[in-house]
Protein backbone atom coordinates (compact mmCIF):
# COMPACT_ATOMS: atom_id res chain seq x y z
CA UNK A 1 0.00 0.00 0.00
CA UNK A 2 1.39 3.27 -0.93
CA UNK A 3 1.53 6.20 1.10
CA UNK A 4 0.09 9.61 -0.15
CA UNK A 5 -0.25 11.64 2.94
CA UNK A 6 0.31 11.46 6.24
CA UNK A 7 -0.50 14.22 9.30
CA UNK A 8 0.80 14.11 13.01
CA UNK A 9 0.28 15.86 16.27
CA UNK A 10 2.10 15.17 19.76
CA UNK A 11 -0.43 16.59 22.10
CA UNK A 12 0.64 18.65 24.77
CA UNK A 13 0.20 21.60 26.94
CA UNK A 14 3.12 24.14 27.15
CA UNK A 15 5.53 23.06 29.96
CA UNK A 16 7.34 24.92 32.34
CA UNK A 17 10.72 25.77 33.57
CA UNK A 18 13.89 25.97 31.60
CA UNK A 19 11.65 24.37 29.02
CA UNK A 20 9.63 27.31 27.91
CA UNK A 21 13.51 29.40 27.89
CA UNK A 22 14.59 30.10 25.07
CA UNK A 23 18.42 30.46 26.04
CA UNK A 24 18.26 26.93 27.71
CA UNK A 25 15.81 25.37 25.73
CA UNK A 26 17.31 26.38 22.02
CA UNK A 27 13.32 26.55 20.73
CA UNK A 28 9.48 25.46 22.17
CA UNK A 29 6.67 23.83 20.58
CA UNK A 30 8.16 23.01 17.00
CA UNK A 31 11.56 22.31 18.31
CA UNK A 32 9.69 19.64 20.98
CA UNK A 33 7.35 17.73 18.55
CA UNK A 34 9.24 17.69 15.42
CA UNK A 35 11.54 15.23 16.63
CA UNK A 36 9.10 12.21 17.86
CA UNK A 37 6.40 12.70 14.79
CA UNK A 38 8.68 13.22 12.01
CA UNK A 39 10.99 10.48 13.05
CA UNK A 40 7.49 8.09 13.02
CA UNK A 41 6.78 9.39 9.78
CA UNK A 42 10.21 8.95 8.40
CA UNK A 43 9.66 5.33 9.78
CA UNK A 44 6.28 4.83 8.54
CA UNK A 45 6.71 6.32 4.81
CA UNK A 46 10.20 4.68 4.72
CA UNK A 47 11.49 7.82 2.74
CA UNK A 48 13.10 11.41 3.94
CA UNK A 49 12.04 14.90 3.67
CA UNK A 50 12.59 16.11 0.60
CA UNK A 51 11.01 19.97 1.08
CA UNK A 52 9.55 21.61 3.70
CA UNK A 53 8.19 24.52 5.14
CA UNK A 54 7.42 25.14 8.91
CA UNK A 55 5.72 28.40 10.64
CA UNK A 56 6.10 29.12 14.68
CA UNK A 57 4.66 31.20 16.58
CA UNK A 58 3.47 32.26 20.59
CA UNK A 59 -0.41 32.22 19.80
CA UNK A 60 -1.45 30.38 23.37
CA UNK A 61 0.86 32.03 26.60
CA UNK A 62 2.35 35.10 25.72
CA UNK A 63 4.23 34.77 29.37
CA UNK A 64 6.73 32.29 27.47
CA UNK A 65 9.80 33.18 25.48
CA UNK A 66 8.97 30.26 22.86
CA UNK A 67 6.49 29.25 20.36
CA UNK A 68 3.68 27.56 21.41
CA UNK A 69 2.38 26.93 17.99
CA UNK A 70 2.92 25.20 14.90
CA UNK A 71 2.79 24.18 11.74
CA UNK A 72 5.28 21.82 9.51
CA UNK A 73 4.48 20.91 5.87
CA UNK A 74 7.17 18.05 3.87
CA UNK A 75 7.33 16.49 0.77
CA UNK A 76 8.82 13.51 1.11
CA UNK A 77 11.19 12.22 -2.09
CA UNK A 78 8.94 9.30 -2.70
CA UNK A 79 6.22 12.03 -3.65
CA UNK A 80 4.31 11.75 -0.40
CA UNK A 81 3.43 14.78 1.85
CA UNK A 82 3.02 15.23 5.17
CA UNK A 83 1.85 17.55 7.90
CA UNK A 84 3.22 18.15 11.41
CA UNK A 85 0.72 20.42 14.13
CA UNK A 86 3.41 21.30 16.99
CA UNK A 87 0.88 23.02 19.25
CA UNK A 88 1.30 23.18 22.52
CA UNK A 89 -2.57 23.66 22.64
CA UNK A 90 -4.03 20.08 23.12
CA UNK A 91 -4.96 18.65 26.86
CA UNK A 92 -3.73 15.37 26.52
CA UNK A 93 -0.90 12.57 27.93
CA UNK A 94 2.49 14.48 26.62
CA UNK A 95 3.30 11.00 25.71
CA UNK A 96 0.06 10.70 22.66
CA UNK A 97 0.92 10.51 19.28
CA UNK A 98 -1.65 10.66 16.52
CA UNK A 99 -1.14 10.33 12.75
CA UNK A 100 -3.81 9.68 10.09
CA UNK A 101 -2.21 8.01 7.11
CA UNK A 102 -3.99 8.44 3.53
CA UNK A 103 -2.85 5.64 1.02
CA UNK A 104 -3.72 4.54 -2.20
CA UNK A 105 -7.18 1.81 -2.56
CA UNK A 106 -7.33 1.83 1.35
CA UNK A 107 -9.05 3.44 3.76
CA UNK A 108 -7.79 6.14 5.72
CA UNK A 109 -5.53 4.92 8.88
CA UNK A 110 -5.35 6.02 12.34
CA UNK A 111 -2.68 5.84 14.29
CA UNK A 112 -2.82 6.39 17.86
CA UNK A 113 0.47 5.68 20.53
CA UNK A 114 3.43 3.99 19.25
CA UNK A 115 2.46 0.40 19.78
CA UNK A 116 -0.91 0.57 18.44
CA UNK A 117 -1.75 0.82 14.22
CA UNK A 118 -5.15 -0.17 12.97
CA UNK A 119 -4.87 -0.45 9.16
CA UNK A 120 -8.34 -0.99 7.32
CA UNK A 121 -8.63 -1.98 3.70
CA UNK A 122 -11.16 -1.40 1.46
CA UNK A 123 -12.29 -3.82 -1.93
CA UNK A 124 -10.95 -1.41 -4.01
Amino acid sequence: MEIVAIKGTNGSTAPSGWFVDRKLSGGGALLDHIVHVMDLMRWITGSEPEEDYAYAANLFDETIDVDDAGMIHVKFENGAFGVVDTSWSRNQRPSEVHMALHMKQCLPVLFEQKEELLLLENDM
